[in-house]
């Protein structure tokens, strides 16, 4: 739970920090306005971002955790004795 909050608040923060970019202002209610103006642009820009810095650190993890896979043969029970 705490994972998913945190990946909503980066992808907030990501979205909004791309919409100051481009010069418009964080607030949604202008896509409400005009749907295919310069906010509902920046915005779908980034949520494109947040999108594909979520599947690259998706991606990083996956061949990390197949280059560094270990598994490990329980020990016989004769080899204790």
């Amino acid at each position: 739970n705490t994972t998913q909050v945190a990946a909503i608040a980066a992808a907030t923060a990501i979205v909004t920090a791309v919409m100051l970019a481009r010069g418009v202002s964080g607030d949604l209610a202008g896509i409400s306005e005009d749907a295919s103006g310069a906010t509902a642009e920046a915005f779908v820009s980034g949520a494109r971002l947040a999108f594909i810095m979520g599947a690259a650190m998706s991606g990083v993890a996956m061949i990390a955790v197949a280059t560094l896979w270990r598994t490990e043969e329980p020990p016989s029970p004769s080899a204790e004795e």
